[in-house]
């Protein structure tokens, strides 16, 4: 019988009953699901016999927790424009490949932009998004996944909601008595 703990032994949950180890104690093994939203700092496992519970060993305490990804775009963001986005995460699987997307409407549609690269472990690090030319959006959002469809992804992560605002011009030319025309001609009145 094979249970965790996450407050230290002092409750269990049933991973699996009825297993059967090999000879070799040592170098047994079962792969586990850990269930999300399992975060402890007090988790163990206890090995039982089924037939028998007093026979049990516990490991030490480890650590269970969620991986995550945090994606920091800034609250207001100019169209058209490259805008420099830092990342960090933690509890990834090793090589996990990830792509980035972006929705103008709160998640409701993705749309692709580019692969991110491959992660695993820990870490940070800063992605460079060219943002869509829009008047005026209010609930855009960044999106990674591990699947290049957005629709076939089994894991997102996503960033904050933010606002894509278009840039703001100054006109610094022509001088007074210069007028431009449509094409962009500068034409000089002659006095």
């Amino acid at each position: 019988r094979i249970e965790y703990s996450i407050d230290g032994g002092a409750s269990f949950r049933l991973i699996r009953s009825n297993y059967i180890l090999n000879a070799n104690f040592s170098t047994s093994s079962f792969p586990w699901y850990v269930p999300g939203g399992t975060n402890t700092q007090n988790a163990v496992i206890k090995i039982s016999d089924s037939n028998a519970p007093a026979i049990s060993t516990t490991s030490a305490n480890f650590v269970i927790s969620d991986p995550f990804f945090n994606i920091s775009v800034p609250a207001t963001v100019f169209g058209g424009q490259n805008v420099n986005v830092p990342f960090n995460y933690g509890g990834l699987s090793s090589n996990e490949n990830l792509y980035s997307f972006y929705s103008l409407d709160n998640g409701a549609n993705w749309i692709y932009l580019n692969y991110v690269g491959n992660f695993g472990g820990t870490g940070n690090g800063t992605i460079i998004i060219n943002m869509p030319w829009v008047t005026s959006v209010t609930s855009a959002r960044l999106a990674f996944a591990n699947n290049w469809n957005f629709g076939s992804a089994s894991v997102s992560y996503f960033s904050n909601n933010f606002n894509i605002v278009l840039p703001l011009l100054s006109v610094t030319s022509p001088v007074a008595g210069v007028q431009i025309e449509a094409n962009g001609s500068l034409i000089t009145p002659v006095v």
